[in-house]
């Protein structure tokens, strides 16, 4: 068995709009947390990097660890499934013991199925679906903002916003959205709405998501027709999830309660609820990581 002694594992799951970080020590037992900003490797390698480093930091503060040696880090980064991306991480000089490197979607598809069968279609920020079947990896989607993530809360405030201006040119019908995004900027038109949105990231896009559900709440009709769009696209993907016998399904993210609502009986069926956070994939990843180059 390993020698696990004066060793700590680190779980990081670094996500387009944020980072989160657990520590185990020997006993298994969860004994510090940490949070850290975006952390989309593809889109900002160097942000990402430096909202990692912050989120295990805060973790260590927290538990009172100063060798940094000492920690064997999992991480699942958006962004890190694609091999360049993957490969820089990887000759990341850092400090710690080991680093073992993965897709936050990978340690969230570890999280919930461990090592066994099963997928994941994770509504967040961006959106994607991912499944492991026979030690195999299948991916749908996750193609990156604004080329795809389609359903996600960034393509959902695109969405919004072009539905929005469209209706103001008599090109579109009226929608509610356009005055809760005068309301959410702090403007009165759409040229108001054209200078807030300079510059703005994908992370910017999914802060309008909510607006987009709470219209639909009041039977905004545009706002209901792209939730519509947006769960034909779900079901497209479970569709396409069953051809490989992926088993069972889990949906997560923080879109995933939102979108419920509007699934039908048997979507709702297949889609399970997450239960354990993306960080605990991470937490699995460093400790088969180290058992295997120990």
């Amino acid at each position: 068995m390993t020698n696990q002694q004066g060793i700590y594992f680190v779980g990081v799951d670094a996500g387009g709009t944020g980072c989160r970080a657990l520590i185990q020590n020997q006993q298994a037992e969860i004994i510090a947390s940490g949070q850290g900003g975006p952390a989309n490797a593809w889109q900002d390698f160097d942000l990402a990097l430096e909202s990692i480093q912050a989120a295990i930091l805060q973790a260590c503060e927290q538990a009172t660890i100063r060798n940094m040696s000492s920690l064997v880090v999992g991480m699942g980064v958006a962004g890190a499934n694609i091999s360049s991306v993957k490969h820089a991480l990887k000759a990341w000089a850092h400090p710690w013991l080991q680093v073992h490197v993965s897709s936050d979607l990978d340690i969230a598809c570890l999280a919930e199925h461990g090592e066994q069968d099963g997928g994941i279609i994770v509504l967040g920020t961006g959106s994607c679906a991912y499944a492991r079947v026979s030690s195999q990896v299948y991916s749908w989607g996750g193609h990156g903002f604004p080329i795809g993530d389609k359903a996600s809360g960034a393509w959902l405030g695109l969405k919004a916003l072009e539905m929005s201006l469209l209706s103001v040119d008599g090109l579109a019908q009226e929608t509610l959205l356009l005055a809760f995004l005068f309301d959410f900027f702090n403007c009165s038109d759409e040229l108001g709405l054209i200078q807030a949105l300079q510059g703005a990231t994908q992370r910017d896009f999914a802060a309008l998501a909510p607006l987009v559900f709470k219209a639909a709440k009041q039977d905004d009709q545009v706002a209901l027709s792209l939730i519509a769009e947006a769960v034909t696209y779900i079901e497209n993907m479970v569709t396409s999830m069953s051809c490989v016998d992926v088993g069972r399904i889990v949906i997560s993210g923080g879109l995933a309660d939102a979108y419920r609502p509007y699934f039908s009986q048997g979507l709702s069926a297949v889609l399970l609820p997450a239960e354990q956070a993306a960080e605990y994939g991470a937490l699995l990843l460093a400790q088969q990581g180290f058992e295997s180059i120990s």
